[in-house]
């Protein structure tokens, strides 16, 4: 036993003399904080500059609310495009109903009802007729560095209650007529 302790001492002091390797090691040189400096009143120069070239917040009411929108139970978004065009449908159904999620009308998004109807046709919640639902269609586009956005509210008997278009308008507060009454 002694004799095996004494050979795995050895082998433990005395192999690291023999295994050596050589380690070659490359070093990236960070960006000097001067360039990224640079780099960041270039970013913000350009975010200027597209400021600039936007134009200023607008709203054109097309059709104003003439009703009550306490006689009302239910939000149904039907019609919802994408926003920007480069997310999905179901990211800008959900970023339509976290903007109503402070509304005191509760808010029906087809996503969350029924995933299987909504992947065959997305505007399912409009067959459903009933008279204490508002039917919520919002139209998003881009007119060069302008974002537009259209709100359309109606009844059961697809009647328009509400119709206007926001240039340059945050979303939350283009669907502020539904929570903010």
């Amino acid at each position: 036993m002694k004799k095996l302790l004494t050979l795995i001492a050895v082998l433990f002091i005395t192999a690291p003399a023999y295994a050596q390797e050589t380690i070659n090691v490359n070093v990236k040189k960070d960006d000097s904080y001067s360039d990224k400096v640079k780099a960041n009143a270039a970013e913000t120069t350009a975010k200027a500059a597209l400021a600039k070239a936007m134009l200023e917040p607008s709203t054109v009411i097309k059709i104003p609310i003439e009703v009550d929108f306490n006689n009302f139970t239910t939000i149904a978004l039907v019609g919802i495009g994408n926003i920007g065009g480069i997310f999905g449908p179901k990211l800008s159904y959900k970023a339509v109903a976290k903007a109503l999620e402070f509304s005191p009308i509760t808010v029906m998004n087809p996503i969350e009802e029924n995933k299987k109807k909504f992947k065959k046709n997305k505007m399912f919640l409009r067959e459903t007729k009933d008279p204490n639902w508002l039917y919520v269609y919002v139209k998003f586009s881009m007119s060069g560095v302008n974002s537009i956005k259209s709100l359309v509210i109606r009844d059961s008997k697809n009647k328009v209650l509400y119709s206007v278009s926001h240039t340059n308008v945050p979303l939350a507060e283009v669907m502020s007529p539904l929570v903010d009454f």
